[in-house]
């Protein structure tokens, strides 16, 4: 869904009702943005689920943020360490 528009990525609001929630969108400094948890993707214009973090929820690996070396664990549903990875209690990053 490409978006354009009333209510469409960039257009102005006063609040988020001015923004297409369908689109992922929410009206930040008056502003049609990507919701919280979404990102722009430049290729299709439309705001994309960003993968998830360490212990996000999951169900594939997919959900997860490959290049902080996340994958979904299917014993836990969330989002842990790659084999050969760590968590570093310093940073809670995957090592």
């Amino acid at each position: 869904m490409k978006l354009t528009g009333d209510g469409g990525l960039g257009d102005e609001c006063d609040n988020n009702a001015n923004c297409n929630g369908n689109a992922n969108l929410h009206c930040e400094d008056g502003i049609c943005k990507c919701a919280d948890d979404f990102e722009l993707n430049v290729e299709t214009l439309t705001c994309d689920k960003k993968p998830g973090g360490l212990g996000d929820e999951c169900l594939t690996d997919a959900d997860c943020d490959v290049e902080a070396h996340l994958e979904c664990n299917p014993s836990l549903d969330k989002c842990d360490c790659m084999p050969g990875f760590e968590i570093d209690p310093d940073t809670l990053q995957c090592v």
